[in-house]
């Protein structure tokens, strides 16, 4: 939106001030981190000298992880968070078993940071693991095939 006149004069002033007048109000901080909560514990663990002591590689990773936690379940309290609870997130994610095991490895990092700083006195992720489908194992090739590559072999300069 353009405002007419220079800024400063009196037109300018005017049109600026109906502007505000219209605009909605944008509260700061308006949703602010309750105490104890996910989202707490989320942004004390990526303050914390373990986060920081993470490889670089691995920092950005989770960070991403952590905030879809915080996104999914900031509001809930780390103290009254139990094993059912854990495992009702971990089954909403069943249909993706890597994203599934990198999701408990966070939460269980957030529950971890809890304990140290004494929010909980347990750890509801422990014992808890996420199966991983079963992949084919590697197979050497069939004597045939690696016969026929045998003899098509480019012949070795002399």
């Amino acid at each position: 939106m353009s405002l007419p006149g220079l800024p400063g004069s009196e037109e300018f002033n005017r049109a600026y001030e109906q502007a505000l007048a219209g605009a909605p109000r944008i509260e700061i901080a308006a949703r602010q981190t309750r105490a104890g909560s996910i989202n707490a514990m989320i942004v004390g663990y990526l303050g914390s000298a373990a986060f920081a002591g993470l490889a670089p590689d691995t920092q950005p990773t989770y960070r991403r992880i952590l905030e879809g936690i915080r996104r999914e379940h900031g509001d809930m309290s780390v103290a009254t968070l139990q094993r059912r609870h854990v495992v009702q997130m971990l089954d909403a994610k069943k249909k993706t078993p890597g994203a599934s095991r990198s999701f408990l490895k966070c939460v269980r990092l957030i529950m971890q940071y809890a304990i140290n700083i004494g929010i909980r006195q347990d750890d509801p992720t422990a014992g808890l693991r996420v199966k991983q489908p079963k992949r084919l194992a590697w197979r050497p090739l069939p004597q045939t095939v690696g016969a026929v590559s045998r003899k098509t072999r480019l012949p070795q300069n002399r």
